[in-house]
């Protein structure tokens, strides 16, 4: 080793002695030229006493330092060959430099200098190199055991080292597949089926639900419970568990085909939670997963685990439900917090369409009712909401920005919002943290990121449209007088037209009694019409949109729209219907690009295949029939999404 190690440690001792020797040299010389002069003698006699001594200091630790070193390589490398551990160094390009008798053991084919770490293992040089150093690790299976990996580098090569984790592995895979799931199952409609049974028919149709449903989860081993009569709680293990979801619960399409008195299927639904640590949590993820199913329409299960959220089924329209009830109800409550507020605003999605805009209209006219200031949210509008917005702005209602409202609004003010229930759609979401009531008005599927702490929620799947939400509340209006102006019920009346097709698809007796009565205050059906009437330009572009369409899976068409502009949303969906009317069409897709260059999906279906799965996987929603989305990426990157989801669902 180098000698200016040890001097370096040695010096700063002899320096320290020879300069107070030195010091008091100088002193005595002042005091006693005799003393002095001895002092001297004895400092220079000392000097050269301690270099001598730093010297033979210096070779003894030389001599024990190389000793040592040589003990700690040869320790090292002993180690190193004899570590119980498999081991082997790596290069830059990923070739084994050397290994142990461990490692070639466990790998029979491996060899020094002649071998690729990733043809041997499996594992890439650049995931080795970016976890070196790190508490990061690679599982690997080999030979029937488990092991972690771990790399250390230093300089330009890098040590790698296997340690058996099999016993590990084995213990948290015991824990995982041991840990217990709930499941919720809720028979829908189960008390409108079973009063319009007969007594007969009655008793043999409760018992073949129970049987149906017993067999189903007997081959994973469950303890069913009852505790109502259309609910049962079933318990299993998660190993038990990953058999039965590989069935994709196949209790739906088997509860659907029980045959009943009712016009309408019978059908169940269902909330999972997975992954609990508890049986409390999992208790918590199975309800907030059949709150899910049952806001997404029912006839479907729902799988919250930990770190997502699964859907299967959902291939039934919602039923309609017959009874009024709730709807007076909520025209009460909403009086009630309308009364209560400073201010009512409205607003519905971004872009707003005729369904959005009419909800807001008749919000405001039920608030005007009530003698509440009611003012409607909104931005950016396509052409075809121009008469609309146009036609209440003349009669005198309130309109304001996102912005403005912000501004405009307080805590003790009420907020609407309609036809949407995610807050990344809505025309404002700042506006949420601003008040402290939020009523909630919609027809479409419930989502896991669904508005949320919501004072008054009027979500039914089953309705066609927000639009006729609202009418059926402003039937029940604070008093018997008209509330609804022509132009109003006109614009509440274009929203129900337009979600339902001109009533021809997600149509219910509800429905044409909410037309109808729009119709009886005011409401001209040709007006209405002509709210729909499109350009000669928007002709020719949806008639292209329709000819190049490609029919992909079992009966999907796919297409795109070669304009971009504001007005593309209202011609891609006028397109996706018309494909509809094609023969063997099952559904239709159509992807263009908004105003400010983002692709936007429009999906339509006849009630076969459900649109609004397919929609959640590029981040938008919707319902059975009807869904939409704004994806990231170019039109073709969407167009290969889709087209790979389809793929996916099908098989």
């Amino acid at each position: 080793m180098n000698n200016k190690f040890f001097q370096g440690i040695l010096k700063p001792y002899f320096r320290a002695t020879i300069g107070v020797a030195i010091l008091f040299t100088v002193l005595l010389l002042f005091c006693n030229l005799y003393l002095g002069i001895f002092a001297g003698l004895v400092t220079i006699a000392l000097f050269f006493y301690c270099k001598s001594y730093v010297g033979i200091r210096s070779s003894d630790l030389r001599k024990y330092s190389g000793s040592l070193l040589r003990e700690v390589d040869e320790t090292s490398r002993m180690f190193l060959s004899k570590d119980p551990r498999p081991l082997c160094m790596i290069d830059h390009d990923g070739t084994i430099l050397w290994c142990n008798d461990r490692f070639e053991t466990l790998y029979e084919t491996a060899e020094a200098l002649r071998n690729n770490i990733t043809q041997i293992t499996g594992l890439k040089v650049q995931d080795i190199e970016f976890q070196a150093n790190t508490e990061e690790y690679n599982i690997i299976e080999h030979g029937g055991k488990t092991y972690r990996t771990q790399a250390y580098s230093g300089g330009h090569t890098c040590l790698i080292y296997w340690t058996d984790v099999t016993a590990l592995e084995t213990l948290k895979t015991m824990y995982n597949d041991e840990r217990l799931c709930y499941i919720i199952l809720d028979v829908d409609n189960y008390d409108e089926i079973i009063n319009k049974s007969d007594d007969e028919t009655r008793a043999l149709l409760v018992a073949e639900i129970e049987t149906t449903i017993r067999q189903w989860a007997a081959p994973f081993n469950p303890t069913i419970l009852k505790p109502r009569s259309y609910r049962y709680v079933i318990l299993l293990e998660q190993k038990d568990y990953a058999r039965m979801e590989d069935t994709h619960f196949s209790i739906l399409d088997g509860i659907r085909a029980i045959q009943t008195s009712s016009d309408f299927p019978l059908s169940v639904s269902i909330g999972a939670g997975i992954g609990g640590r508890s049986i409390e949590e999992a208790e918590s993820f199975a309800n907030a997963a059949l709150d899910l199913a049952l806001g997404r329409g029912g006839d479907q299960a729902v799988v919250k685990k930990r770190a997502n959220i699964e859907y299967y089924g959902g291939k039934m329209e919602t039923v309609e439900k017959r009874n009024k009830g709730r709807s007076r109800i909520m025209a009460h409550a909403l009086r009630q917090l309308m009364e209560q507020s400073d201010r009512v605003f409205v607003m519905g999605h971004k872009d707003p369409d005729m369904d959005a805009f009419g909800a807001c209209v008749g919000v405001a006219a039920f608030a005007r009712a009530v003698g509440k200031e009611c003012t409607i949210v909104i931005g950016t509008y396509n052409n075809s909401l121009i008469p609309l917005v146009d036609r209440s702005s003349e009669a005198g209602a309130s309109m304001m920005t996102g912005d403005e409202a912000c501004h405009a609004a307080t805590a003790e003010s009420l907020l609407v919002v309609v036809d949407a229930n995610r807050p990344q759609l809505l025309e404002c979401p700042d506006l949420l943290p601003i008040t402290d009531k939020l009523v909630l008005i919609d027809h479409h599927r419930k989502s896991e990121d669904s508005l949320d702490d919501v004072t008054l929620n009027y979500l039914e799947t089953y309705a066609s449209s927000a639009a006729e939400l609202v009418t059926e509340i402003l039937e029940y209006g604070p008093d018997d007088r008209k509330i609804l102006e022509k132009h109003e019920a006109e614009a509440l009346l274009a929203g129900i037209a337009l979600d339902t097709k001109n009533f021809s698809v997600k149509t219910g007796v509800r429905t044409f009694e909410a037309a109808s009565w729009l119709r009886r205050n005011g409401a001209d059906t040709v007006a209405v019409s002509r709210l729909f009437r499109s350009t000669f330009r928007e002709a020719r572009i949806r008639s292209a949109i329709i000819a190049s369409a490609e029919l992909i899976g079992d009966g999907i068409a796919l297409s795109s729209c070669p304009l971009a502009g504001q007005e593309v949303r209202m011609i891609m969906s006028q397109a996706a219907d018309g494909l509809l009317a094609v023969e063997g069409v099952k559904a239709s897709i159509v992807v263009g690009k908004g105003d400010e260059g983002h692709c936007t999906v429009s999906a339509r279906s006849l009630g076969e295949v459900n649109v609004q799965t397919i929609m959640e996987k590029l981040g938008g929603g919707g319902h059975l029939t009807m869904a939409g989305a704004q994806p990231e990426g170019t039109e073709a990157e969407v167009m290969q999404k889709i087209r790979t989801i389809i793929t996916e669902t099908e098989e």
